[in-house]
């Protein structure tokens, strides 16, 4: 009898503890004043793609596919919002923007960036997105508009920053 008790106690106590994990991770978007770094993009993309968003805490270090975040975007002439919410903990000093795979990709509008915490943001103006995103050779971004391209046989459009540190600090500290 007993050990039936604990085997009970133990699974509820291991389905208490996933359920709780999920609850409180930062997955869940719909909690814009958790306690995680939120980076919203809002742009106009007209083909079928996959944005995908790089990030990392050192100046130097590489950009890994463990550190990224995956979405899928549906092609449209209307604006679209998309979140990436960085895990708990996570604040980065760099940033990059994968704008797509498809090739065929028309021009892309980026209409903001913004990074969020807690309740403060960040809303990148058109003056910081030049001066603080560069782009790739195979995206030609002005005002705020780009066409990727390829370029001897290669493809990768992105936008990269630099030393966003002083945003990140700013949005933790308030």
């Amino acid at each position: 009898m007993d050990k039936l008790l604990n085997k009970i106690i133990k699974s509820k106590t291991l389905i208490l503890s996933v359920f709780m994990a999920g609850f409180l991770s930062c997955k869940d978007v719909k909690v814009e004043n958790s306690e995680c770094i939120i980076v919203e993009v809002i742009l106009i993309m007209q083909k079928n793609d996959t944005l995908e968003l790089f990030y990392n805490s050192r100046k130097n270090e590489s950009f890994m596919a463990k550190k990224s975040l995956r979405k899928p975007i549906n092609g449209s002439t209307s604006e679209q919002k998309i979140k990436f919410v960085l895990e708990q903990g996570i604040y980065p000093t760099r940033l990059r923007l994968d704008l797509g795979e498809n090739q065929n990709q028309k021009e892309i509008l980026i209409k903001n960036i913004t990074l969020k915490y807690n309740n403060g943001n960040h809303e990148f103006s058109n003056l910081e997105l030049e001066k603080y995103f560069k782009p790739s050779k195979y995206f030609n971004f002005e005002n705020l508009r780009g066409k990727p391209m390829v370029i001897d046989r290669k493809y990768d459009p992105y936008l990269e920053s630099y030393n966003i540190s002083k945003f990140i600090n700013k949005l933790i500290l308030n």
